[in-house]
């Protein structure tokens, strides 16, 4: 969520656990967490260690969305999931996901070598700061992700390389977009009821 104030807002612990940073200690956490959208590629591999890692990702394919109001990874799957973010990101391969290999499910799928597209194709609408940004997020190996304090100094959060519309603002707009077009869906119906529904029933 993002406030009228432009602070984005982490919520829904449903599933939260407590995650103890410690170098080498192992752990066993559930794999099925998070909307699939937005389910890191390690996590959609299966993996049970992991760490806050798998948030950045998803603030990263949130703040495409709201610069370009589409989804950007849609899958109905997992394994769709994946190939969605293959198709965008590149395949896994030794040196773009060398950890891709150590999750339990990655030996049970196989997919065909895909280069990743450029950053600015993926998000035209995203200027040079935000492109900046997205590109040190939206990683898939998860060690090489930008932590939430290292995203927090990007330049995106200095200010703008040209007039643009504040987040907050664009996310309200992108909010009211929304509702108008599910308010012309209802009157458009109503329409069409009045029109012709007492007849249909007769």
């Amino acid at each position: 969520m993002i406030t009228d104030a432009g602070v984005l807002k982490v919520g829904d612990f449903g599933q939260a656990r407590p995650l103890v940073a410690t170098e080498g200690e192992n752990s066993d956490f559930s794999h099925q967490i998070s909307t699939r959208w937005y389910r890191s590629p390690e996590l959609l591999f299966g993996a049970r260690s992991y760490t806050t890692a798998i948030d950045l990702w998803a603030v990263g394919v949130v703040l495409a969305e709201i610069l370009h109001d589409y989804v950007l990874f849609e899958g109905r799957s997992d394994i769709e999931q994946l190939l969605v973010v293959f198709k965008k990101m590149g395949s896994p391969t030794a040196e773009r996901f060398p950890s891709a290999a150590a999750t339990p499910d990655f030996p049970k799928i196989c997919f065909k070598a895909m280069e990743p597209l450029p950053l600015a194709e993926v998000c035209p609408r995203a200027d040079a700061a935000a492109l900046e940004l997205i590109g040190t997020i939206l990683v898939l190996e998860p060690t090489r992700r930008a932590t939430a304090d290292q995203a927090l100094g990007a330049r995106f959060f200095e200010g703008p390389d040209a007039p643009r519309v504040d987040l907050a603002t664009l996310a309200l707009a992108t909010a009211a977009a929304c509702d108008a077009k599910r308010s012309a869906a209802v009157d458009s119906d109503e329409e069409d009821w009045n029109r012709g529904g007492w007849e249909g029933l007769g």
